[in-house]
């Protein structure tokens, strides 16, 4: 083997080596599991609302799967969850997430299902109006 050609297959072998260390990373950071307690988290802290999340499937080609998704009004976790939804497909691009931008291509939700109450109706009433239970949830056409 000519030393060009050893060079060459070495160069190929660490940038083989670097794009698989970097797949393996995103795939560990970007577990499905960790993005499904970000989004409990992100409801717990903005909407003050318990959220369960039966499963959840990460592709780094481009798509997030939630199933059996079901959100608890505040203040009564244990009662019937008021929102129940079969299953949320996150469509993204991960290059424009990564660069910081919008990288949502689309969101696909199937059979959602709202059972309304007036405790809920309020809670919904507080949420429009920008105050959300934490006061952090704020309407974005206001200053």
């Amino acid at each position: 083997m000519t030393r060009r050609k050893k060079a060459f297959f070495i160069c190929g072998a660490i940038v083989l080596i670097v794009v698989a260390n970097a797949f393996l990373l995103a795939h560990i950071y970007l577990s499905p599991s960790s993005i499904a307690k970000a989004i409990k988290n992100y409801a717990r802290d903005e909407l003050g609302c318990t959220v369960e999340i039966a499963a959840a499937d990460l592709s780094l080609l481009g798509f997030l799967e939630l199933k059996d998704i079901k959100l608890f009004a505040p203040d009564q976790p244990t009662e019937e969850p008021f929102l129940t939804v079969d299953q949320v497909v996150v469509d993204y691009s991960l290059w424009r997430l990564i660069w910081g931008r919008n990288g949502i291509d689309a969101i696909e939700i199937a059979r959602p299902r709202l059972k309304l109450d007036k405790d809920l109706i309020a809670f919904l009433q507080g949420l429009s109006s920008g105050k959300g239970s934490t006061g952090r949830l704020r309407n974005a056409s206001r200053p």
